[in-house]
């Protein structure tokens, strides 16, 4: 890597006027946002967007994240749902505006950098069609961290391919690296390839300078709450010698086509842009390691972050603006993502959540039974039915699952339901999450009770 540079590096290009382009990238992604929001608002539940909805909801009734309501999950994304539902609304609806917003910045991004180019109307149309197929054939509707992250990281390659050599642009992509570190764990090992960049010999400290500030920026807050020590505990110590914990890793990969579409525009950024071959690898090693949560748990949302990064790496730069009629490493870099756009796009349309009525119909019938002020317990991991009847969990350990069954966990669930007598709803659809394996003798409490 060229020194001072911390790759991708982006050459400059002659600008559109800038407010135009601004504004077209803007419409865009806003028009992306709302067609996903619109086609998905009632499908494609999720359970960790119940988590994210339900904590949001808690926050806004005065109750705090871990202490409250655990999740073993960095709070950014609980805090940040919980501002979009205070205007939007605290139900599902209003934490998906959260992640709309989220996607309408992100690919807003991605498509300015050819948008502000002169003489790159054909280029610029091929990116909003890479970018909404891809996006929505990699879930990003969804209200889960990786839909702040894919901005994030968006961010961080515009930042540092943009001007590399200035200081102030280092300083603003440490600075998201440790912003991201609030809504994602794994987020650290992104931070790490950038920190550690040969590119970065006379910025690491700029960018060191930028993460600290970024990580200040949410951790003062949460220990002016008097959280701090109960993150720690949750987001970085529960799993420390919980045996349960390597359950959570691994799944099936029921989403081959997704695979491939990331696939393919990883290799676009290696074998068509403009990088030199020690960039290539940088930027390969960071687009590998946006995508480390996937690799743990193979759902084809989280490798949103990384494809978005590496859009915005082939968008921002030149290596592909130039239509060359001759086979070069470009066009070919070019083809790739047209493909990946293509298999994402077909695959979409044949790729409709279904709606989960068992679980409207559960909330419909609490909201029926119960008043606002009750508390419920739904298990072993049903968080949408707090989200969608707006009732209050009655443990703060509002789920339980094998990863989290520790004995404490356990005992706090029994001695809740014991002392609180709450309306409870067991979902016994998934035998692995079987309720009596992960809470022995909960179902004689519950004949009894």
């Amino acid at each position: 890597m060229a020194e001072g540079n911390t790759a991708p590096r982006i050459p400059a290009a002659p600008d559109q006027a800038r407010w135009p382009a601004v504004l077209l990238a803007l419409l865009f992604g806003a028009l992306l946002a709302a067609a996903t929001f619109v086609a998905y608002r009632e499908r494609g539940e999720f359970g960790d967007e119940g988590s994210f909805c339900t904590i949001a909801q808690g926050i806004l009734g005065g109750r705090l994240p871990y202490r409250d309501l655990f999740n073993e999950k960095p709070p950014l994304q609980y805090f940040w749902t919980a501002a979009v539902m205070a205007f939007g609304g605290p139900t599902l609806a209003g934490a998906r505006i959260a992640s709309s917003i989220a996607l309408a910045l992100t690919a807003g991004c991605i498509v300015l950098g050819p948008l502000r180019k002169r003489g790159n109307g054909l280029l610029a149309v091929g990116f909003m069609l890479a970018t909404a197929a891809i996006a929505i054939r990699l879930e990003a509707y969804r209200n889960t961290a990786d839909s702040t992250l894919a901005l994030l990281y968006v961010l961080s390659a515009i930042f540092i391919g943009r001007e590399p050599r200035r200081a102030g642009n280092v300083v603003v992509a440490g600075a998201l690296q440790g912003l991201a570190l609030g809504f994602r764990q794994t987020a650290s090992a992104s931070a790490l390839v950038l920190l550690l960049s040969p590119g970065l010999t006379r910025r690491r400290a700029a960018f060191a300078f930028g993460l600290v500030a970024g990580l200040l920026a949410w951790l003062v807050p949460l220990a002016a709450t008097g959280d701090f020590m109960d993150f720690v505990r949750a987001a970085l110590l529960f799993h420390i010698g919980n045996t349960g914990a390597a359950s959570y890793l691994g799944h099936n990969i029921d989403h081959r086509s997704s695979l491939i579409a990331w696939a393919l525009i990883l290799a676009a950024v290696g074998i068509g842009s403009r990088l030199n071959r020690a960039e290539r690898i940088w930027a390969l090693c960071w687009l590998l390691t946006a995508a480390l949560a996937y690799f743990g748990r193979k759902e084809e949302f989280r490798l949103w972050p990384s494809a978005a990064a590496a859009l915005a790496m082939l968008s921002w730069e030149a290596g592909l603006v130039a239509a060359m009629p001759s086979l070069t490493l470009r066009t070919l870099g070019a083809g790739l993502v047209a493909i990946a756009t293509l298999v994402a796009g077909v695959t979409a349309l044949q790729h409709l959540p279904m709606r989960h009525s068992q679980v409207e119909s559960i909330a419909v019938a609490l909201r029926r039974v119960t008043r606002p002020q009750d508390e419920v317990w739904a298990g072993p991991f049903t968080p949408f039915i707090y989200c969608l009847a707006q009732r209050r969990p009655a443990s703060r350990y509002y789920f339980v699952l094998p990863w989290t069954a520790k004995p404490e966990v356990r005992g706090e669930i029994v001695r809740d339901i014991l002392a609180k007598r709450p309306v409870i709803v067991i979902d016994r659809s998934v035998f692995a999450f079987d309720i009596e394996k992960l809470v022995p003798g909960i179902d004689r409490i519950l004949k009894e009770q």
